[in-house]
């Protein structure tokens, strides 16, 4: 890509970000003006734009530049959705399920943000969950 190209993009984010008026730090961004900067970085790490750079041009940060970037392919947002995969417990049947949600249990599991919990049962997991927004 051009550095041409790079360049109206990178105004094109600017402009698109002013748009959007004062911020504060979890103030959602525009569809429209995450599309801008999302064109801009392809275009800069293209030509090879260590991400500093990249960063200091939009004004955000490198993590919030990388998730917009990996959220999106071709225009079209990806979606985060895991398969999970149910399987029975061979010890015993749903009475053992019932005793492991109350006090402890051999439930697994590995979130998307990379957590990895084991031994809590399905009350106390949810707990554990709904506190670090997982």
């Amino acid at each position: 890509m051009s550095e041409l190209r790079s360049e109206w993009l990178l105004r094109e984010a600017r402009r698109a970000l002013r748009e959007c008026g004062t911020r504060g730090r979890t103030t959602r961004v525009p569809e429209k003006a995450r599309r801008a900067v999302v064109a801009y970085v392809a275009a800069a790490r293209e030509e090879a734009l260590a991400w500093r750079q990249i960063c200091a041009d939009v004004g955000l940060s490198e993590s919030i530049l990388r998730r917009w970037s990996a959220a999106t392919v071709d225009g079209d947002e990806r979606v985060a959705l895991v398969p999970v995969k149910v399987i029975a417990d061979s010890h015993g049947g749903s009475d053992d399920m019932e005793q492991g949600s109350r006090s402890g249990g051999d439930i697994t599991l590995l979130t998307p943000g990379g957590y990895r919990i084991e031994g809590l049962g399905v009350e106390q997991l949810a707990t554990l969950l709904a506190r670090i927004g997982q």
